[in-house]
This record gives C-alpha cells, sequence and structure tokens, in this order.
C-alpha cells in the first residue's frame, strides 16, 4: 500500500469482489473500509464465505478473524456482542499500544497539540456507542495527556463541546504556504499572513525521516550549487557573505583569483589589499539555499550583517528582531554541535545585527 495508487487498485479489486460474493452468500451486515471488510453471517456458512471469496481471484488471499469472548475489533473499533443481542462499541487499541502520544514539551506547534486533544475526545464520543464507554474513554484519555506534559486546565479548555457549535463564515484562502517550525515566531508569523489570505502550515524543522533516510550519497561542500556562502577574514571580524548559483568550489576560485591580480571590482581582494588581511579559505561556510536567483539575493541580504563587506540589498529595519532572533538560534545549534553541550550560555559568541541602518549600494553584482 505504498504507491499513491495502492488504494485505487485496492477499491476496485474490492468492488469486482463484492459484485461476485454478495449475491451469493447475503450476509446480515458487510461492512467495509478499503480491503477490512467487518461482516455478520451465519456461524455454519463462515467457511462456506472464507473459501468463496479467496477463490475469486487467484493470486489474492484473505485472511480472516472471528469474533472471541464475543468481541471482535474493526480498524480502531471494538464491537462486543451482549447477553440481550445488541452491538456495542467502543475505542480499540492493539495489546502493542504505548500511551506515547505528542508531547507538550516537544518542539511543535501548540495548534498540534491542541489538535491532539480534541481528535482523541471525538473519537471517544463517536466510537464508544455508551455513556458509560464514553466515560471510561474520556477518563483514560485525561490519564494519558497529563502523563505526557499535558496540563490539566490546557486538557480540559480544548475538550470539544459536546454539541457541535456552528462554524464561523471563513474568508476562503488564497494560498496555503509550509514553513519550518521556530518556537514564539511561528505563531507571529501565522497571524502576520492571515489578513493576507495565506495559511501558513508549520512542518518540523528536523524528523527521524529526514535524518535517517538518506537514499543519495552527500553532495561534498565544494561540489554544491544555489547557495549562500560566507568566507571570514582571519585578522578581523569582517567577512563576505556571497551568493551563486554555481558549484562553490568555482566560486571560491573566481574569488581566489581576483585577490591574486588584485582586481579592484573584488571586494574581497579590496579588503585584502587595504587591510593586508587573509580570508579563510578552507573553512567556507554555506549558510542557506536558493532554487532560483531572486531566492538567493534575498537570503544574501538576510545573512549580511553590520560586519559582512559584501554589496547586497539593505533589508528594512522592521525585520531585526526576528533576523536577530533566528541568528541566534543558528549561533546556538552552531555551539551546542561543536562542543556536544546543550547550554546556552554564549558568552564569547559574537553575534552581529545591522539595528542601525547604513546607506549601501542596492546594485547587484555576484562578486
Amino acid at each position: 500500500m505504498g504507491s499513491p495508487i495502492s488504494g485505487l487498485i485496492a477499491e476496485a479489486v474490492m468492488q469486482r469482489l463484492e459484485n461476485i460474493i454478495l449475491p451469493k452468500i447475503k450476509p446480515k451486515i458487510w461492512i467495509r473500509y478499503v480491503d477490512d471488510t467487518f461482516v455478520i453471517i451465519k456461524r455454519n456458512e463462515l467457511d462456506k464465505t472464507h473459501n468463496l471469496i479467496n477463490n475469486v481471484f487467484n493470486d489474492i488471499k484473505f485472511t480472516r478473524e472471528e469474533e472471541s469472548e464475543n468481541k471482535i475489533p474493526f480498524l480502531d473499533v471494538l464491537v462486543r456482542r451482549t447477553t440481550t443481542g445488541e452491538l456495542e462499541t467502543q475505542v480499540y487499541r492493539k495489546s502493542t499500544h504505548t500511551d506515547q502520544i505528542l508531547n507538550y514539551n516537544s518542539n511543535n506547534p501548540i495548534a498540534h497539540k491542541r489538535n491532539c486533544i480534541q481528535t482523541l475526545f471525538k473519537r471517544a464520543r463517536t466510537h464508544c456507542s455508551t455513556p458509560t464507554l464514553r466515560k471510561i474513554e474520556e477518563k483514560y484519555l485525561m490519564d494519558v495527556f497529563q502523563k505526557n506534559g499535558y496540563p490539566r486546565n490546557f486538557i480540559k479548555r480544548h475538550i470539544p463541546p459536546s454539541q457541535p457549535t456552528k462554524a464561523k463564515a471563513t474568508k476562503e484562502s488564497t494560498k496555503k504556504i509550509a514553513l519550518p517550525y521556530i518556537k514564539d515566531i511561528s505563531e507571529i508569523t501565522t497571524r502576520l499572513f492571515k489578513p493576507l489570505g495565506i495559511d501558513v502550515v508549520h512542518k518540523p524543522t528536523k524528523s527521524l525521516h529526514s535524518i535517517l533516510c538518506q537514499p543519495k550519497d552527500s553532495t561534498a561542500k565544494e561540489d554544491k550549487t544555489n547557495i549562500i556562502y560566507k568566507i571570514n577574514c582571519n585578522n578581523c571580524e569582517k567577512h563576505y557573505i556571497g551568493q551563486s548559483g554555481r558549484p562553490l568550489r568555482l566560486r571560491i576560485h573566481e574569488h581566489k583569483l581576483a585577490v591574486k591580480r588584485h582586481d579592484i571590482h573584488s571586494l574581497i581582494s579590496l579588503h585584502t589589499d587595504n587591510h593586508g588581511h587573509q580570508f579563510d579559505w578552507d573553512n567556507v561556510q554555506i549558510l542557506d539555499k536558493g532554487n532560483n536567483k531572486n531566492a538567493r539575493e534575498f537570503l544574501e541580504a538576510w545573512h549580511s550583517s553590520e560586519s559582512s563587506i559584501n554589496r547586497h540589498i539593505e533589508i528594512d529595519k522592521i525585520y531585526q528582531p526576528i533576523r536577530k532572533k533566528l541568528h541566534t538560534q543558528r549561533v546556538k545549534v552552531q555551539v551546542k554541535e561543536t562542543t556536544g553541550s546543550n547550554t546556552s550560555n554564549l558568552e564569547g559568541v559574537k553575534t552581529h545585527t545591522n539595528n542601525q541602518s547604513r546607506p549601501r549600494s542596492v546594485t547587484r553584482r555576484d562578486d
């Protein structure tokens, strides 16, 4: 079922099977979801029905599960037959189920945690057929959420009402965009984009899939393209931020040639000649990626600061607080990766922000 068309194929196969089988067996109940089927049939016809189903397609065989102790699971519902012959339903969990859910202290949007509460409590109301079973399920959910760090008040505040409220008429969004989730900043950007008719969908910055699943060998840093890069000066705090759609090694080679021939159009060459400084060619950093020139030029300006010697378009001062916060978080990650420490003490780590704009040329050069 891993292919995008698996569901369509399964539906076509099951419809074909139903057209052949149902006229022959005529069950009391036949409920199907994709290829899982809940059937009520006479006990003495069970083997005959199973054999008929398995003989329809030579290459497809079906398994069956019979009721045990008057109970049988179907998807996430446990169906139980009472002594009076009626059917009761409640939420079903496998024996391997753990009480692990999205932790309240995890780095995920608060909306995801709120939706987690609403979804599971709604399921309790839709799957549990009696008030007693609903109360048991809701008590269980309260315990599970508290085990996963959710404050009791937060849980109670977001339990959906028993009677559905009237949905407010909302303006249809014109566009959806997916952005990495950054605590305290993503919430602000969501509110800013909402009046513009843009829905922001948050995604985690890192996931097990992104860490573990790398089918291709990673490209060497020197061969990476569509990049924003940084070259530090060995003798002062100045640095050069550049962008290039070509491999990094070609761009670095061009910078070195410009320094060698004392090119007056190269800002790296001018800094070297005017101050007698040398740049750290062996430790060039890749800061970001952009798939087109406009994106790369914006990111080049975004990463540039008061200590940058490159020409770039000046970003409005209104963006400085968010840029400063993002830069600080980037430095924290770099410190943690370098030292292996989880400390948030950044003494000795210098950050540069351009809180006071200075006039700069808006002419773009890829130098």
